[in-house]
């Protein structure tokens, strides 16, 4: 089911590990940003697809991953 376009931001992409097909990325963004959409779009621009293995949320706003 397609999802509705919406604005979001975001404020840094940090590449991580990157071995073979496969790296890690540390995402800073708004909310309401879907991360795994974000890696189909970063495949789709690359030409190659992508998908996502694993997905941890470390902080939401001001508070840590401890915190939540």
């Amino acid at each position: 089911m397609p999802r509705e376009p919406r604005t979001v931001t975001i404020h840094a992409i940090e590449l991580g590990a990157f071995a073979g097909d496969e790296f890690e990325m540390t995402v800073h963004c708004s909310k309401g940003t879907y991360v795994r959409t974000l890696a189909e779009d970063i495949g789709e621009r690359l030409g190659c697809g992508a998908h996502v293995s694993g997905l941890s949320r470390t902080g939401v706003g001001p508070y840590a991953a401890a915190q939540m």
